[in-house]
């Protein structure tokens, strides 16, 4: 009876530490796709590459839907001709919460010349997360579309791209957003902005104005650019848009953004939306778990933003 009862505590020991060895075998992975669906994003890119024949190039405006609602998509309208022939182009969008509300990613153009599309990436937090020729296994070829057609993959498509399977631990929440950050996600957003706009629905960049940002204080940055705009009934006019963006250290303990001193006319719902994306992007990268004293920042003259 005794080698039997030991026997039956041997047994139930080996099945225990199977079954430990079994969910820690499976817990890694589950644990590492759980994180990179729920981990807030700060910064989300879009990278085009597009192809080298003398049609890839589109002078429509691109769009990306990322789910089936009427917030899901995001237009690219950058300044000059990033979407020309050959142009490896890297794109700032507007935020969502996190990634478990991609739901898809659907490709489009405005226009009916066609737009040969290489390469399509999506960056989270400034690491890759989705990566894909447009033509698996053609060496480089570029897939077409144009108005009505679409390069589009599905929400399994995207879950199961060697990207998204092997993001891993989300990165470490940063410290600083350099000048070059800042300035990417200002053009990106106000350009998105500029094609919703309620102010004028002709608002476009004046290339001879380009977005310039400049320190005004160790706690505030000026924007400004050109704007093009006209109405069926005026000739085409210029502007200059200008307003600064302050700094602060909320009552949360996290920095956030505020518009102040806004120049006049065609331009409150974009720069709502820059310092918006502003205020939630910095609010999340400046989270610090277990700090105990205050949020401290700073912006130096070359207009990064750091805290500590």
């Amino acid at each position: 009876m005794l080698i039997q009862s030991r026997r039956r505590t041997l047994t139930a020991s080996l099945a225990t530490l199977l079954a430990s060895v079994t969910l820690a075998a499976t817990a890694g992975p589950a644990s590492a796709a759980s994180a990179i669906e729920t981990m807030p994003l700060w910064r989300l890119q879009v990278r085009v590459v597009t192809g080298d024949t003398a049609s890839a190039g589109t002078t429509g405006t691109p769009a990306i839907r990322f789910n089936g609602s009427s917030t899901g998509v995001r237009s690219l309208n950058a300044t000059g001709n990033p979407w020309g022939v050959s142009h490896n182009t890297l794109y700032d969008l507007r935020l969502f919460d996190s990634p478990s509300q991609m739901t898809m990613l659907r490709v489009g153009v405005t226009g009916t010349d066609d737009w040969c599309i290489k390469r399509i990436e999506l960056l989270f937090n400034g690491r890759v997360a989705f990566a894909q020729d447009a033509v698996p296994g053609s060496g480089g070829a570029c897939a077409s579309i144009r108005g009505g057609t679409y390069l589009e993959y599905s929400y399994a498509d995207m879950r199961n791209n060697a990207a998204w399977t092997a993001y891993g631990t989300p990165p470490a929440y940063p410290r600083s957003l350099p000048a070059t950050s800042l300035r990417q996600i200002v053009a990106g957003v106000t350009g998105s902005a500029m094609l919703s706009t309620g102010d004028n629905p002709k608002v476009r960049w004046d290339v001879e104005r380009p977005l310039v940002i400049v320190r005004q204080t160790s706690t505030s940055v000026r924007i400004s650019y050109g704007i093009r705009f006209s109405t069926p009934v005026e000739p085409t006019n210029t502007a200059i848009i200008s307003y600064d963006v302050r700094l602060f250290v909320g009552t949360d303990g996290l920095l956030h953004a505020a518009k102040a001193n806004p120049s006049c006319c065609y331009h409150y719902t974009m720069s709502d939306a820059v310092v918006a994306q502003l205020d939630t992007a910095l609010s999340r990268m400046s989270v610090r778990p277990g700090a105990p004293i205050p949020l401290r920042f700073t912006i130096d003259s070359l207009t990064n933003i750091s805290w500590s």
